[in-house]
């Protein structure tokens, strides 16, 4: 069989009518909040070709999952991508900028103040035991990245 524009196009609604929802899905509203922060198209260079909602879509299921950058199930962009867009959302602080809107928000909604005046920290995370000391930072930055983006997923309703 013949690689011919037709066959093509059929094959690709075969491949995308396969995608199907994950639960860990970034939502409409959601998206709608988050898509202004993340970075624009350049006006010279290659144009981007991947989906920044799919990544994100990633980024959540591997943080819920716990899964590795290898076992991305095929439904999402390839584990390179994916990493890429990673790194460069972090370089540039956009977990804790949407975390910190997300609470900013919050307390908007409950009618706080929206910075809060005090606060008190009490916990303690021993993972000395556990796991090699070599792995330490893959670990903490898979902590934050869990603790910033489950604080996207609980925003309020507007």
């Amino acid at each position: 069989m013949m690689l011919t524009q037709e066959n093509r196009n059929r094959h690709q609604q075969v491949r995308t009518g396969l995608k199907r929802g994950y639960p860990t899905d970034v939502k409409d509203e959601e998206w709608r909040l988050i898509a202004p922060l993340l970075s624009k198209q350049a006006k010279t260079g290659r144009p981007c070709k991947t989906d920044l909602r799919t990544v994100i879509n990633a980024l959540r299921y591997m943080v819920w999952s716990g899964c590795e950058w290898r076992m991305l199930p095929n439904d999402f962009p390839p584990y390179q991508t994916v990493y890429y867009w990673f790194r460069r959302l972090m370089r540039r602080m956009l977990f804790r900028t949407i975390h910190n809107l997300a609470l900013m928000l919050d307390r908007l909604c409950n009618e706080r103040e929206v910075l809060p005046s005090a606060g008190v920290v009490d916990s303690c995370l021993d993972m000395g035991d556990h796991i090699p000391t070599r792995s330490l930072p893959f670990f903490r930055a898979r902590l934050l990245l869990s603790t910033l983006l489950n604080s996207v997923t609980q925003l309020p309703a507007p």
